[in-house]
Parts: C-alpha cells; sequence; structure tokens
C-alpha cells in the first residue's frame, strides 16, 4: 500500500511539473487591472509620462478596469504600460487577446505587444481605428528567441493623439511547448 502510494505521489508530481501552465491560463499578472489599494494595477509599470491613467469603471462587457494612453492635442505624448520578466519559450505558440476602446486616435505607433529582451524584436496588435466602441481583439503568433528566454509586454503609443483604452489583456500558450 505504501509503495503504490509513493508511486502516485511521484507521477502526480512529475505530471504537475511538465504541465505548468494550465489551458486557457492568462500567463499575465493581474491582466484583469485589478488594483484595490494602489493608484495603478500591480504588476504593471507606467511610463513616466501623465499621458498613463487607470480606470476602476467603464469596462467592457461588465468589466471594470482598464488602462488609457491619453495625448494631447497641443503636443503628441508618448505612453506605455509595461509587464516585464515573463518567461516564454520560443518557438512555442502564444494568443494575445485584449478589449480595446479608441476615441479620436492617432499614433504614428501604438499597440499591445510582446518584445524580447532589449524590444529588439516584437509581434502582436498594432492597428486600431480612429474611433471605436469596446471591441475584441487577438492574434495568434509563434515567438521568437529572446535572451535568457525573458519577454515582456507592453501596450504603448508613440506621437499620440486622443486616447486608447486597453481592458483585459490575455497571453495564453495555445501549443504544448509553450
Amino acid at each position: 500500500m505504501k509503495k503504490t502510494s509513493a508511486l502516485l505521489c511521484v507521477a502526480l508530481l512529475s505530471s504537475a511539473a511538465h504541465a505548468a501552465v494550465a489551458a486557457g491560463e492568462n500567463l499575465l499578472i493581474n491582466g484583469t487591472f485589478e488594483a484595490e489599494q494602489v493608484d495603478f494595477p500591480e504588476f504593471w509599470t507606467p511610463s513616466s509620462s501623465k499621458a498613463v491613467s487607470f480606470q476602476r469603471t467603464g469596462g467592457p462587457e461588465g468589466r471594470k478596469a482598464a488602462v488609457v494612453l491619453r495625448g494631447g492635442a497641443a503636443a503628441p505624448e508618448e505612453a506605455s504600460a509595461r509587464q516585464q520578466g515573463l518567461t516564454l519559450v520560443a518557438g512555442g505558440t502564444y494568443r494575445l487577446s485584449v478589449f480595446v476602446r479608441t476615441k479620436g486616435f492617432k499614433s504614428r505607433n501604438a499597440g499591445l505587444i510582446v518584445h524580447n529582451s532589449g524590444w529588439i524584436s516584437d509581434v502582436g496588435l498594432k492597428t486600431f481605428p480612429a474611433d471605436s466602441e469596446w471591441t475584441f481583439l487577438e492574434k495568434t503568433f509563434k515567438l521568437f528567441p529572446s535572451k535568457g528566454s525573458e519577454y515582456g509586454v507592453a501596450l504603448f503609443a508613440v506621437d499620440l493623439r486622443g486616447e486608447i483604452a486597453f481592458a483585459d489583456v490575455r497571453l495564453e500558450a495555445v501549443s504544448e511547448d509553450a
């Protein structure tokens, strides 16, 4: 009996080690932007720009929170909110998804992307209309290499005018090797 129990424990622990990520699990920490007693969602770093804000209400389909990048009419802004230090597998297939809303939005370069160490390469969602209600967007991709298998995720806009809001950001492993 003891031998059977021991073998069962070893088998369970071994299978748990191989299945570190469950199907449909969000690999981002706090992708729903929960922030009860802080000014900005934990695990996300806003740029020092005044153009990054957090809204506790007003998200799509009953979701509460959104991170908003907003540029002024007088001078274009650069804005970002990032999550660094993700360990992912190059060659694995991933899905990035988000709800996005835009108002008078215009940017030279903007998006929700996964980037490698040093932000040499990136992939993600980079095309948005000038004005839209909350819209669900997603992209499935094969991941490129990164030094130390370390990656980051960024919500960003360069030369931003108007606003773009992001809610319920998700990064999911699609293939078994991811």
